[in-house]
């Protein structure tokens, strides 16, 4: 992902920077809140993804990751 270096504020006029910015809270633009259906289907999809994952592992012989990953 992408690294920020620095936050800082500035002056609008003349654009340069006055202060660093120490910390910065950033809120989501919107929050989902999904039903008790959606939560479901989430984990439903995850157990799928998860099967078919351990299978790959196994066709790798890699079953000491796959067990793991199935605990």
């Amino acid at each position: 992902g992408d690294e920020i270096d620095s936050i800082r504020t500035f002056e609008v006029s003349s654009q340069r920077s006055i202060e660093q910015v120490e910390e910065l809270v950033i809120y989501p633009a919107a929050e989902i809140i999904p039903d008790a259906n959606r939560i479901q289907e989430g984990l439903q999809k995850l157990e799928e993804e998860k099967k078919q994952y351990v299978k790959k592992l196994r066709e790798q012989f890699k079953t000491e990751e796959s067990a793991r990953i199935q605990n």
